[in-house]
Order: structure tokens, then sequence, then C-alpha cells
């Protein structure tokens, strides 16, 4: 399942201008960091931030968010 979203995003590549992730799983470390460096990467969406790896939130940057927080801020 994993290895077809990959592949998917990649065959899709030209047909879309960005990519959104909805998943906090490292094993999309790889392709975040492509999508990123070419600047077709909008926001990877995690559920939480303690199941999420931290190594795609370092590679995410300022692109990563988690569904909690954002729960938080908008209950305000």
């Amino acid at each position: 399942m994993l290895a077809d979203i990959v592949l998917q995003a990649m065959i899709d590549y030209d047909n879309y201008e960005k990519a959104v992730l909805v998943s906090g799983d490292s094993d999309f470390y790889s392709l975040v960091k492509y999508l990123r460096k070419n600047d077709k990467l909008k926001l990877v969406l995690a559920p939480n931030l303690e199941s999420s790896s931290f190594l795609l939130r370092k590679e995410a940057k300022e692109k990563f968010y988690c569904i909690e927080e954002l729960k938080k801020k908008l209950a305000l």
C-alpha cells in the first residue's frame, strides 16, 4: 500500500501542482524530501505529534502540521 502511494505520486507528478500528504509515517521521508526539493510539497498533515516521525517532521519543516495541534488552535 505504501509503495503504491509513492509510486502513484511519481506517476502523476506532472499532473498536480502541489501534494498534500496525510501521514506521520517515516516511510514517506524520501517522497517528502523529493517533493519539497522540487517545490511540489504543499504540506504534511499528521494525526498527532507523538506518533509522527521526527525524520518526517524535520524534512517537511514549516510544511508539517499536526491535526491534534490544529484542533486546539481552532477551538479557541
